[in-house]
């Protein structure tokens, strides 16, 4: 059972229910009944959300910080009960509008769109050919070596307990290898759902 603190709800990702907006950017949502903040969800009131609560935040706020992560819970997941951080990663699609239709894409355009919270890197999966895969950070992009799917799940993710964990993908073709990869890994398969900001 998870406490309903930050400390308690660190890493963690939760459906909940958007109660209220405060400003354009963060929203009030139920979680189990108590209060959470929710990064990124303010025009989504009335609607059951997922979102990760960061884990690099450590004082204890208010009321717990999360960032929005998709909708749609009910339809897949519809007996959810979380995932702790070490049972999921993170996928998701480049929008066709994205600026790069090569790779590697930029830090600033997966942060334009997209904001499961803190993420030191991501993995960004070209379109045309294995060599055309990077770790992306805000400061560089890095080819990797290890460039087969199952190899950058073991090998090139962040450590669970200190950032979100995402793989990125230009085509339905990559995204099946995705998936297909993190379920052999025992890992679920959250989507990141696209959002401008």
């Amino acid at each position: 059972m998870r406490e309903i603190t930050q400390e308690g709800l660190s890493g963690r990702l939760e459906k909940v229910l958007v109660e209220r907006s405060i400003n354009p950017r963060c929203s009030v949502a139920l979680l189990d009944g108590e209060e959470v903040l929710v990064n990124g969800a303010s025009d989504l009131v009335g609607t059951e959300c997922l979102v990760r609560f960061d884990n690099r935040i450590k004082k204890e706020a208010r009321s717990p910080i999360s960032y929005f992560v998709s909708t749609g819970v009910s339809q897949v997941y519809p007996h959810f009960n979380g995932f702790a951080p070490e049972e999921y990663v993170f996928y998701g699609m480049w929008p066709a509008n994205t600026n790069s239709q090569n790779a590697p894409h930029s830090y600033d355009e997966f942060s334009s769109v997209f904001d499961p919270g803190y993420t030191t890197f991501f993995v960004d999966i070209g379109e045309r050919n294995e060599e055309e895969r990077y770790l992306i950070s805000r400061r560089k992009k890095t080819p990797l070596r290890d460039t087969a799917i199952p190899l950058i799940i073991g090998n090139s993710l962040p450590d669970y307990d200190r950032s979100s964990r995402v793989i990125m993908v230009k085509n339905h073709r990559d995204r099946g290898r995705v998936l297909s990869a993190l379920r052999q890994n025992k890992l679920q398969p959250i989507e990141l759902e696209a959002r401008a900001r």
